[in-house]
């Protein structure tokens, strides 16, 4: 007899899988009494050794791997699933990113260049603003180097005016004690001289009053000459107003011209960013009518595709549920037939061992132990066709799992196709947004001052030459450099 082996722990996922293999039910490995079996010891010695073997068979197939190699259950040795292929996905994925990182660079570069070119713009306009600046400078210089000559002059002048007028002060003062002496003495002499000086004065009449006229004569050459220095004086102060009136002019002209050519300049530039924006939503529209496109004919694809599908599905379906209607019909009639004959196999069974117990009582024992043999190989070997019955049924629900999950890998394959299509157009929805943000920042670049500009550059990586351009020009618009410290600092 085999050995007693410990019956299997039938909660255990392989023992019940080894269990439907086999078509054994948990009944089956249960140690059952003599009771059981009519108390025929022989039939339940016959029934006890194909337990043994059945348990024996169990135990050994849950310990077998669904590859036929045996592991342990204690340790939890299963087989695990193999992944998915993902490099189409990965691939997509991998181009995406180097079209992302291939539009950074370029943009960048763009950016590099537009701040160089804005800063080189702005640095001429600084030196053009400097260069006014100082010629104001010069301006303002000469105008105070006149007005302080100016200022020279006129002190000196009234200086002079004053020393004239001390002198023509002490002159009459001079002339007027000069006369209160004559008049002193011609007082003292007057009694004496009065023949003679009444001769005399009337011979001084006209010499007095040829004197008194040449005086006169004399202060007016005096004020004529002092008039004339004062006339030439403003004279020489309206040609200095008058030349720098012409300057003026002249100033005003430049600024006009030049005024005019930077308006003739601001019309030329909106001019181009107008024929820049028309270009690129012109690009622009041409990029989202063929990415319409594109998602129209996918989405044709997709509605074709699944219209074949639901076709191929439901003819499966039909052959399918065709398929096992007649499988469950032949099953249900041989099962039908095959009780049919085991209720008619056991009622002459009970015909003939109650024959057997009325006609065969004196029969030798050697018989009696044979036909007992016989009749228990019967029961057994019915058993046997009802647990292979039902590794059968097993077995054919386990083929039709394996079809349904062939189907379903094809499933996931188309699906898997589907996504990689999904995701190659965003990809390009992706690529194309980029792009998109990528102009707008660089056209927002063009557009800013030098310190917001200078702000925004700082917050992404330069290159080196670039930055070293950057900071020259930075420098000479008196700016801090890039990173807050010049090179030459560190």
């Amino acid at each position: 007899m085999p050995p007693d082996l410990p019956i299997p722990n039938v909660d255990s996922p392989r023992v019940q899988a080894a269990m439907r293999v086999l078509g054994v039910h948990p009944a089956d490995l249960e140690k059952q009494d003599v009771e059981a079996f009519g108390g025929l010891e022989s039939k339940h010695l016959l029934f006890e050794k194909k337990r043994r073997v059945v348990v024996a068979q169990v135990t050994n197939l849950a310990a077998k791997g669904p590859q036929g190699t045996t592991h342990s259950m204690e340790k939890g040795d299963y087989p695990i699933a193999p992944e998915r292929n993902t490099s189409i996905m990965d691939m997509v994925i991998k181009k995406e990113q180097e079209n992302l990182e291939k539009l950074q660079r370029m943009a960048q570069k763009d950016i590099q260049k537009t701040v160089i070119f804005e800063l080189e713009a702005k640095l001429e306009l600084h030196k053009a603003s400097k260069k006014q600046d100082d010629g104001a400078g010069r301006m303002r210089e000469l105008k105070k180097e006149r007005d302080e000559k100016l200022k020279a002059q006129q002190k000196e002048q009234e200086k002079r005016d004053q020393r004239s007028r001390e002198v023509r002060e002490r002159n009459h003062k001079q002339v007027l004690k000069h006369c209160q002496e004559l008049r002193e003495e011609l007082a003292n002499k007057a009694e004496k001289v009065a023949k003679c000086t009444q001769a005399i004065v009337d011979s001084r009449v006209a010499g007095r009053e040829a004197g008194a006229q040449k005086f006169i004569d004399n202060a007016a050459r005096v004020a004529t000459h002092e008039e004339g220095l004062v006339n030439r004086r403003f004279h020489m102060l309206d040609e200095i107003e008058e030349k720098h009136s012409k300057s003026q002019s002249r100033l005003s002209d430049l600024t006009g011209a030049r005024s005019s050519n930077k308006q003739a300049m601001l019309e030329k530039e909106m001019q181009c960013r107008q024929k820049v924006s028309d270009f690129w939503n012109k690009r622009q529209a041409e990029t989202d009518d063929k990415y319409m496109t594109a998602v129209q004919r996918s989405k044709d694809a997709k509605e074709f595709r699944r219209e074949n599908h639901q076709k191929a599905l439901k003819e499966f379906k039909v052959a399918n549920q065709k398929a096992r209607q007649a499988f469950e019909s032949r099953y249900e009639r041989v099962i039908n037939s095959h009780e049919k004959e085991l209720d008619k196999y056991r009622e002459k069974d009970k015909l003939k061992r109650a024959k057997s117990e009325a006609i065969f009582r004196s029969e030798r024992p050697e018989l009696l132990k044979a036909r007992e043999e016989a009749e228990n190989h019967v029961y057994l070997a019915a058993s046997n066709r009802e647990r292979l019955r039902r590794a059968h049924h097993h077995a054919v629900e386990q083929q039709i799992d394996k079809l349904l999950g062939m189907r379903e890998r094809v499933q996931v394959m188309e699906d898997a196709k589907a996504e990689a299509d999904r995701r190659r157009m965003m990809v390009l929805r992706n690529t194309a947004i980029a792009t998109s943000h990528l102009q707008d920042k660089v056209s927002r670049f063009k557009d800013c001052g030098a310190e917001k500009m200078i702000a925004l550059v700082s917050g992404s990586e330069v290159d080196p030459d670039a930055a070293k351009r950057i900071n020259e020009i930075l420098g000479e618009l008196n700016l801090p450099p890039l990173g807050g410290y010049a090179p030459a600092d560190d």
